[in-house]
């Protein structure tokens, strides 16, 4: 019987197994079942896809397998099972019970329950499919590499057609179960005999781009959306033979971002909207004629993916999707848009008191907030036109947060009233906010324009600041720490790590790497990390006189690092990424993803491990960091034969000491496996009589790293941990 094995940091859980056992590298650590969505409720993953089949009953879809449901024209939702973490481009409904959803890797999955349950239709291999559509009972479904499918029995059973193309497919519509058409790169395809046989039309796309949006309005008219640059609407009125094109007017953002169309859809051949990546609303009432559009929606920065899809239901019901697991209402054409789920304002940085209260900042000056023993967030906003970047407290009642505008605010009634501060320098980013006691802090960042990092420091509890620090080269500070009074560390751009030795008073400074460096955090024991860009990973073991570079498992941004001890450190960064060691840092592993959104802070309250993010993302595991090593047993035997099993000192280079005692006399065999499960010590294969015993293992000739001691005696085992550091 196979069965996982939980090892916690605190102490070496006793496990129950028998004669053979096999360590899995790489293995998978917190589920997503693990993990619990805090905010915003009940997820906030991207939703690629929403569509109400009533003013009540709506569905919404999105990345890994995300599917919410509501009954009540949005007022709660539900998140349903999908049975799947591929990201669901598409969810399409026939009526209240029957539905399907597509999306990536080919995922396809059909439920005739109102989505409690889902089961996979297809039994063979598919590229990745982006759009559905529904005309009597035949479905049709098209993705990449000109990838078309029919169903004619509601999704039960599929037909592969040939489409006459390999380019991508994007979008789809009928009709009637005859009749329709199918947008992708560069190409509009039509068909008269229910997706038999296709054929392209001529619709002078240019310049080259994706149709993302397409809607078949009657026999004669055909809308289709483009993303290029400035955005096109394409038209025709005689059944796809004569197209004639009209330009969105987008504008690059941002420095050069192109505001790409992804959805479109009309109610009738007057009225329809189209939605785009960066936030632009789109709507029309003269047939595409000429469009409103509405930017308020758009963020002061990049932001991406904030709007993925738009359903057209009536009137006074256009919904639209994106990004922070957001479903809007608006619920008139051109009036104030409603929010029905989600988020998306990022969190950018997290604090836990000695009193376990969790602070959280982040867009538009939130502050979140959760008391302990509350299961509510409060919310807070104290200036809306700045962003929130870091937030400390130096005793429970007294906090500061900073901006990205160079303003400091402070409270002292723990978060209930925020006052400004007279800043150090209105042009400085200040990008994190560090006390080591109540009345000494600083601030690490940089200026704006020519990218220096500073460090201020302040011995009046915050009132005033002065500079101490500036980076002669180039590369604003991301991060800063205090390992402790004496001993700080500040990184940041292109691989800056600032070191101090005398309480900040001076500050040497080199360059690790040329990415840049986003955090740093150091255990009691004198271990410290450094995380960045491209997975790039440090670690030091003197206390920072040196460090070295730990080849990185995965090559996405690192935002922050978390020990919860002096053993168990996690890091997470951008698109969910997570991973974790077992051995301070000297190896590490990858965590199943919980979201594809960015992952800014991670937060320990001592009985569990928060992530704060984008979008609002507040994610907890009510779990400390648990290695789930794969085990086989052939037997579940009592473990009261064997009374301990240890070792001392743990972590050890290179000589510990192993410790055990057994209640009577017996057969004793103890060995040692590396992470992979590969045997690469025998201590003991012997007969011993009852009492204690001491034996020694030197890992002089291993690499370092984290091992296990494995004893047996009377058909019953003990598993200890053993890290050698090296």
């Amino acid at each position: 019987m196979k069965r996982v094995i939980e090892i916690m940091y605190s102490a070496v859980r006793i496990v129950q197994f028998s004669f053979t056992f096999i360590f899995l590298s790489g293995v998978s650590v917190f589920s997503q079942s693990e993990w619990h969505w805090q905010h915003p409720l009940p997820a906030g993953n991207t939703l690629n896809s929403v569509e109400f089949i009533n003013e009540q009953t709506g569905f919404a879809a999105g990345d890994l397998g995300c599917i919410l449901k509501t009954t009540d024209g949005g007022k709660n939702w539900e998140k349903l099972s999908s049975g799947t973490e591929n990201n669901i481009h598409k969810i399409k409904f026939l009526n209240t019970v029957n539905g399907i959803a597509a999306g990536k890797n080919g995922v396809l999955s059909r439920t005739e329950d109102g989505g409690i349950n889902w089961e996979n239709v297809t039994g063979f291999s598919m590229p990745d499919l982006h759009d559905i559509d529904i005309a009597g009972n035949n479905y049709f479904i098209c993705g990449l590499n000109g990838f078309i499918m029919r169903s004619a029995d509601s999704g039960k059973n599929w037909t592969s057609i040939n489409a006459q193309t390999g380019l991508p497919l994007f979008c789809i519509s009928f009709i009637d179960e005859l009749t329709g058409v199918c947008g992708g790169y560069n190409i509009i395809i039509k068909t008269t005999d229910g997706g038999i046989s296709w054929n392209a039309l001529n619709a002078g796309i240019l310049p080259a781009t994706q149709i993302t949006g397409i809607k078949y309005i009657d026999s004669n008219k055909i809308y289709a959306a483009g993303n290029s640059p400035s955005g096109d609407f394409y038209f025709s009125n005689d059944g796809g033979n004569y197209w004639q094109r009209n330009s969105l007017g987008l504008h690059y953002l941002f420095g050069g971002s192109v505001d790409l169309v992804r959805a479109m859809d009309f109610e009738n051949a007057d009225s329809g909207f189209i939605v785009t990546d960066l936030g632009t609303i789109l709507w029309t009432t003269d047939e595409g004629s000429s469009w409103n559009a509405d930017s308020s929606q758009r963020f002061s920065y990049l932001k991406t993916e904030i709007f993925k899809d738009v359903f057209y239901y009536d009137n006074h019901n256009i919904l639209l999707s994106g990004n922070g697991g957001r479903v809007l209402k608006m619920p008139g054409i051109g009036k104030d848009l409603v929010n029905l789920s989600g988020n998306n304002c990022n969190l950018n940085d997290s604090y836990v008191t000695d009193k376990s209260v969790i602070y959280c900042t982040g867009d538009s000056g939130l502050i979140m907030r959760k008391k302990a023993g509350s299961p509510e967030w409060e919310k807070i906003f104290i200036s809306k036109d700045i962003i929130l970047n870091s937030v400390t407290f130096s005793d429970p009642l007294t906090g500061f947060v900073c901006s990205n505008k160079g303003k400091l605010f402070r409270t002292t009634d723990g978060g209930d009233f925020w006052m400004e501060i007279s800043p150090p320098v209105k042009c400085i980013a200040v990008n994190k906010i560090f006390f080591k006691d109540k009345y000494s802090g600083f601030l690490a960042g940089g200026i704006e324009n020519s990218g220096k990092g500073i460090i201020y420091k302040t011995t009046d509890r915050g009132l005033s600041w002065k500079i101490i620090f500036q980076n002669p080269g180039e590369g604003m500070f991301r991060d800063i720490y205090f390992k402790d009074y004496m001993t700080g560390f500040a990184v940041g751009g292109n691989g800056s790590t600032a070191t101090t030795y005398d309480g900040g008073v001076s500050w040497n400074i080199k360059n690790l790497t040329p990415y840049d460096l986003h955090a740093v955090i150091f255990n009691r024991s004198g271990t410290g990390i450094i995380t960045g860009e491209n997975g790039v990973i440090f670690r030091t073991s003197d206390g920072g006189k040196s460090w070295h570079y730990i080849s990185p498992i995965q090559f996405k941004n690192l935002n922050s690092v978390l020990f919860t001890d002096d053993l168990n450190v996690i890091s997470a960064g951008n698109k969910g990424t997570m991973i974790f060691s077992e051995d301070a840092g000297v190896s590490w592993q990858k965590i199943n993803l919980i979201t594809n959104n960015n992952i800014l802070s991670l937060n320990y309250d001592g009985a569990g491990i928060y992530a704060f993010g984008e979008n609002g993302s507040i994610l907890y595991s009510e779990k400390d960091i648990i290695l789930q090593s794969a085990e086989i047993f052939k037997n579940k035997k009592s473990v009261k034969s064997i009374s301990s099993l240890t070792n001392y000192p743990n972590p050890f280079n290179p000589v510990t000491q192993i410790s055990f005692s057994i209640p009577r006399r017996g057969f004793v065999n103890i060995k040692v496996y590396n992470i992979l499960g590969k045997e690469v010590a025998i201590l003991l294969n012997d007969i011993r009589k009852e009492g204690k015993y001491h034996i020694e293992f030197n890992g002089s000739d291993l690499p370092g790293g984290l091992y296990f001691c494995r004893m047996e005696f009377e058909n019953t085992a003990m598993i200890n941990r053993l890290i050698l550091l090296k």
